[in-house]
């Protein structure tokens, strides 16, 4: 397994695996609805648009397996991580073009809940983490966590995630992350973890 920062080329690749391996997330079920197929295509499409976003403002370490992006773990440094309302209206005709309006509501209104949660102090945001379905389980996501932390524990930086299922609560919980707050959006239950040095 090779770790390395993504480039602008990696990109569609990303959005792709991120697309597969958060497809059954219970918020993409929420927002997107049950046609697993219809939701992984529109999960990569919003991750195409996200990522790009991500990439600018801070950076995507992609794990790679003879050759093939298998899994990544995107973050923002502090200050970085807040969308602005340009930023938001940047992201609304794309959004528009490919989906149903009620759809992009929900997107908005998750969005818009789980930013209301992110903390006013200094910190490093972790996220999308993403592993392909046929690799979960392997312990690449845990490598990827694993380095993300490190370099937390070296620029001695507090860290904040956002998830949506109860088995990554464990998972984050192992590298020092503890729950701030559980919360229902959209009906789903949310974790909000925050990681302090």
């Amino acid at each position: 397994m090779n770790l390395r920062d993504l480039t602008d080329d990696d990109l569609p690749a990303a959005a792709a695996v991120l697309g597969d391996g958060m497809r059954d997330n219970p918020m993409h079920l929420r927002v997107f609805g049950a046609d697993a197929e219809a939701r992984q295509r529109a999960l990569t499409r919003l991750f195409q648009a996200a990522l790009g976003r991500i990439r600018s403002g801070g950076s995507i370490e992609g794990a790679f397996e003879d050759g093939r992006l298998v899994a990544l773990c995107g973050r923002m440094p502090p200050g970085a991580c807040r969308i602005g309302l340009a930023q938001k209206l940047c992201f609304l005709p794309s959004l528009l073009a490919a989906n149903p309006l009620p759809t992009v509501l929900r997107i908005f209104s998750w969005a818009g809940a789980w930013a209301k949660e992110d903390p006013s102090t200094p910190h490093w945001h972790l996220g999308p983490v993403g592993v392909l379905r046929s690799y979960q389980g392997k312990g690449i996501g845990s490598a990827l966590l694993g380095a993300f932390c490190a370099r937390m524990d070296l620029a001695r930086s507090d860290a904040y995630l956002e998830t949506d299922k109860d088995v990554n609560v464990k998972f984050y919980e192992r590298a020092g992350f503890k729950v701030a707050q559980r919360k229902d959006v959209l009906g789903v239950p949310c974790w909000f973890m925050s990681r302090a040095v």
